[in-house]
C-alpha cells in the first residue's frame, strides 16, 4: 500500500518522536549533579553516593546511545535501575537501547511496564515507540497471520496513546496511519480531523486520504486548508522543495492546477539536479491527476488541447514512465478506426502547439491501428525527428516500418531493440519484436520472444497463430498443431 503519509513526512518531523527523550535526558544528570553536590557536601551519606552512582551510569549510558554502542548503553541503563528501579524515563532508554540492540520482545515488555506505571507523558511515548518497534518488524513478517498480529498489536499500542493524549500529533498521526493502512480511511480521517485545526500540517494527509476515499469535495476542502499552511511555511522558506512539492499537489487537489506548475517552474529555477529529479516527478504525478480529472468532463476540443498539452510536457519529462504511457493509450484506445470529429480535431490542435511532437505520435497510432500506414509513418517519422524518443514511439515507428517498408526491417528492429531497453520485459515491445523476427524468419528467436509472452498480451490467439507456424517451420508439428487449436 503506498504510503499516504509521505507528503507529510517531507516537511515535517518523524511520526515518532520518543527519540527526543535523549536530548532532554541528557539534561537530566547536569540538574541531577547540582542536587548531589548538596546533598554530599550537607550530608555525605550513602543515599548521596548512590544519587552520584545513578547519574554517572544515567550519562554513560546516554554517551553508549550516541555512539550506536547499543549493547554498552544497556548495561548502563540496567545498572542505573538497579539504584533506581521505578525511574520511567530510564526505563524507556533502556527500551530504546534493546530494541537497537535487536531484543525487540524483550523492549516490548519493557515498554508494557512503563505504560502501565509512568506518568502519561512517558506512558504516551512509550506506547509510540512500541508502535514504532511493530511498524519497523511488518515488512519481515513471515505470512499474513504473523502482519496482522503485528498490526493489531500496533493498533493497541496506538490506541493507549491517543486515549492518553488525544490532543498529540504523533499518536493521532500513528493510530491515523495503522487506520489507513489496514484499509479503514474513514476511521484515519476521523482521528486526525480534530487535531487539524492545531496541527494543519494534517490537512495534507486529510487530503490524500479523502482523495483514496473517493470523496472529492472533502479532498477539495482539506486541500484549501493545507494550502493555507504551506503557503504560510513556503514563505519562511522558499528553497524547501518539500514543502514547495506538497504545495503543489495541495493546489492542484484545490483545483489550482496552473498555479501548482507555475510553483514548480519556480522552483526549478533555484533548484540543483537532485531537486529538480524531485519536482519533475512532482510535475508528472500532478499532470497526472489533472489529465484524468478532465477526462471526467464533457468532450470537447478545449478538453482535447489541454490534454495533449499535458501528454507533451509529460513525455518531455518522462517519456517512458507507464502511467503516462497509459494516459496516451486512453486518448488512442477508445477506437478501433479513427473518429472524424477526433481526427479533425487533433489536426486542428497540430497547427495551434508549439510542441507538435505528441500531436503526431497520437495520430501517427491512430493511423497505424486503422492500418492507414502511410499515414502512420508521416506521423510518427515526424514525432521521431524531434525530441520525443519514448519506447512507445520507437516501438509504433517500428511496427509501421516492417508493415509497408520490407527493406527497413533491419532498422526497425534497431527501434524496438532500443524501445525494449528503456522498458525491459514490456510485453507489447516483446510482441514487436517477435513479429520482426518472424518476417526476417528468424524463426528460433522470434519463438523465443512469443513464448515469453503468452498470458501477458491481449490478443493471445494471434500468439498461437505465430508459434504454429514457426513449429511447422521447425520441424515441430506436434507442438505446432496444439498451439493451432489455441489460436482458433
Amino acid at each position: 500500500m503506498i504510503d499516504i503519509f509521505s507528503s507529510l513526512r517531507a516537511f515535517t518531523s518523524d511520526w515518532f518522536t520518543t527519540r527526543n527523550y535523549f536530548s532532554l535526558l541528557a539534561g537530566v544528570p547536569a540538574l541531577l549533579g547540582i542536587a548531589s553536590v548538596g546533598l554530599i557536601v550537607g550530608m555525605s551519606s550513602p543515599k548521596s553516593v548512590q544519587i552520584k552512582r545513578f547519574d554517572q551510569y544515567q550519562r554513560a549510558g546516554v554517551g553508549a546511545m550516541q555512539v550506536d554502542d547499543h549493547a554498552r548503553a544497556k548495561l548502563w541503563f540496567e545498572r542505573a535501575l538497579q539504584i533506581r528501579p521505578d525511574e520511567p524515563r530510564v526505563q524507556l532508554a533502556l527500551a530504546e537501547a534493546t530494541h537497537q540492540d535487536g531484543e525487540h520482545e524483550v523492549a516490548i515488555k519493557i515498554l508494557q511496564d512503563v505504560i502501565a506505571n509512568a506518568d502519561r507523558g512517558t506512558a504516551v511515548e512509550a506506547a509510540l515507540l512500541a508502535v514504532e518497534i511493530r511498524m519497523e518488524a511488518l515488512p519481515n513478517a513471515e505470512n499474513d497471520e504473523q502482519r496482522r498480529a503485528m498490526l493489531n498489536s500496533s493498533e493497541a499500542f496506538a490506541r493507549i496513546a491517543f486515549e492518553k493524549a488525544p490532543e498529540s500529533r504523533d499518536a493521532a498521526g500513528a493510530l491515523a496511519q495503522i487506520l489507513a493502512q489496514t484499509g479503514r480511511v474513514d476511521g484515519a480521517i476521523e482521528t486526525l480531523e480534530p487535531v487539524a485545526t492545531q496541527h494543519r500540517d494534517f490537512y495534507v494527509t486529510l487530503a490524500h486520504l479523502a482523495a483514496a476515499n473517493q470523496d472529492q469535495t472533502s479532498a477539495k476542502r482539506y486541500a484549501e486548508n493545507a494550502v493555507q499552511f504551506l503557503k504560510s511555511q513556503i514563505a519562511i522558506d522558499p528553497e524547501n522543495f518539500n514543502v514547495r512539492s506538497a504545495l503543489a499537489n495541495m493546489l492542484q487537489q484545490a483545483g489550482e492546477f496552473t498555479e501548482a506548475t507555475q510553483l514548480l517552474n519556480e522552483g526549478m529555477r533555484l533548484a540543483n539536479d537532485d531537486q529538480k529529479e524531485l519536482l519533475t516527478e512532482v510535475y508528472v504525478r500532478i499532470s497526472l491527476r489533472e489529465f484524468d480529472r478532465l477526462s471526467d468532463e464533457t468532450y470537447s476540443l478545449q478538453i482535447l488541447r489541454k490534454q495533449l498539452a499535458l501528454l507533451d510536457q509529460m513525455l518531455k519529462f518522462r517519456g517512458n514512465n507507464l502511467q503516462v504511457m497509459a494516459r496516451l493509450a486512453r486518448i488512442v484506445g477508445p477506437y478501433e478506426f479513427l473518429d472524424d470529429k477526433y481526427e479533425v480535431h487533433l489536426k486542428q490542435a497540430l497547427t495551434e502547439t508549439p510542441h507538435p511532437e505528441t500531436i503526431h505520435l497520437v495520430l501517427g497510432t491512430y493511423y497505424a491501428k486503422a492500418e492507414q500506414f502511410d499515414e502512420a509513418l508521416f506521423h510518427l517519422e515526424a514525432a521521431y525527428r524531434s525530441d520525443l524518443k519514448s519506447a512507445t514511439l520507437m516501438n509504433n515507428l517500428a511496427w509501421v516500418i516492417a508493415a509497408i517498408q520490407p527493406q527497413d526491417v533491419d532498422r526497425a528492429l534497431t527501434l524496438v531493440d532500443a524501445a525494449i531497453k528503456m522498458r525491459p520485459g514490456d510485453p507489447d515491445l516483446i510482441s514487436t519484436h517477435a513479429e520482426i523476427l518472424f518476417k526476417l524468419q528468424r524463426w528460433d528467436e522470434s519463438r523465443s520472444d512469443f513464448e515469453s509472452i503468452i498470458g501477458r498480451i491481449e490478443n493471445p490467439k494471434r500468439v498461437h497463430e505465430r508459434l504454429a507456424v514457426i513449429y511447422d517451420k521447425l520441424g515441430k508439428s506436434d507442438i505446432a498443431e496444439l498451439h493451432r487449436s489455441k489460436s482458433q
